[in-house]
C-alpha cells in the first residue's frame, strides 16, 4: 500500500494488480487486542484502527456538508 493505492499479488504467478481507492488503510496485522476486545495499533506498524478511519472519513464528510 502506498497512499490510496493498494497492490495485490497473485502468489501462483506473481502477477500484480493495482487498485486506487478514496482511502486505503492497512488492517491485516500490526495490532494488539486489548482486554475489551478492541484492536489497537502496535507502535511502529502501519495498522489503522477504526478510530483513525472514523476521524478521517467523518472529517471529509463534515467538510462536504459545509
Amino acid at each position: 500500500m502506498t497512499g490510496n493505492e493498494t497492490m495485490v499479488v497473485n502468489p501462483a504467478d506473481n502477477q500484480s494488480k493495482k487498485f486506487k481507492f478514496d482511502y486505503s488503510y492497512w488492517s491485516h496485522d500490526g495490532y494488539v487486542v486489548r482486554k475489551d476486545g478492541y484492536h489497537a495499533p502496535k507502535d511502529g506498524t502501519n495498522y489503522v484502527d477504526q478510530v483513525c478511519t472514523y476521524d478521517v472519513v467523518s472529517e471529509t464528510i463534515l467538510e462536504i456538508d459545509q
